[in-house]
């Protein structure tokens, strides 16, 4: 089970990835926190959305989107004109999925229960900020909220770095990252961070790496 996380640290000992006391929490949002495919679903009048959006993926104008080098409604008038619906619709649907939401339940309780400072470390677009973050009172359960197309990077140890900073620490090891991707488990600790691995959410709470120091 995933532990309470008690007097302002948290600590785990399961082997690859185990970590010391922490200070601070840092989490990456899509498939650790949530389902990721929230955007994939096509609205009535353009079922080949789905194919198209998940066709972005690491192309040019996905990464200009998460730099925040395109907005959502710029982003919106490049699928309009494959999709042949209105920008209205595009922008509509947009709007829609991200009220639709599916949050993942071990970590988001253990995210949820708040007891030290934590942050959301993602490389987002701005329709993340403009649209799920309010809808779901993200900024009510996380001090901060770093985003990769406010920041104007796509490197996620520079925006633990910058989250660390921001929630009032120094020491990188202080801070441990819970992202899905391991590339970024392993260039946050090649800092001197601690990170967790994600790889679903019936692992996470099997390995309980938010467990308290006595648990360990």
């Amino acid at each position: 089970m995933v532990g309470v996380m008690m007097s302002g640290m948290v600590r785990s000992a399961r082997g690859r990835d185990a970590v010391a006391e922490v200070r601070y929490l840092l989490w990456d949002f899509g498939d650790t926190l949530v389902d990721q495919r929230w955007m994939w679903p096509s609205p009535p009048d353009a079922p080949e959305w789905t194919a198209r959006y998940r066709a972005l993926a690491d192309s040019e104008l996905d990464a200009r989107w998460n730099l925040g080098e395109m907005t959502t409604e710029e982003l919106a008038t490049a699928l309009t004109a494959d999709l042949r619906i209105s920008l209205d619709a595009t922008m509509a649907h947009i709007e829609d999925c991200c009220r639709n939401v599916r949050f993942l339940e071990h970590a988001w309780s253990a995210a949820r229960a708040r007891t030290v400072p934590q942050a959301i470390v993602t490389v987002n677009s701005d329709a993340f900020s403009r649209f799920v973050v309010p809808n779901y009172g993200l900024d009510s359960v996380f001090e901060l909220i770093v985003t990769s197309w406010q920041e104007g990077t796509l490197d996620k140890t520079r925006l633990c770095e910058l989250a660390l900073e921001r929630l009032g620490g120094r020491d990188p090891s202080e801070a441990l990252l819970i992202d899905n991707i391991e590339a970024n488990v392993d260039a946050w600790r090649s800092v001197g961070g601690q990170a967790y691995w994600f790889r679903g959410d019936k692992q996470f709470a099997c390995d309980g790496p938010l467990a308290p120091p006595n648990d360990a």
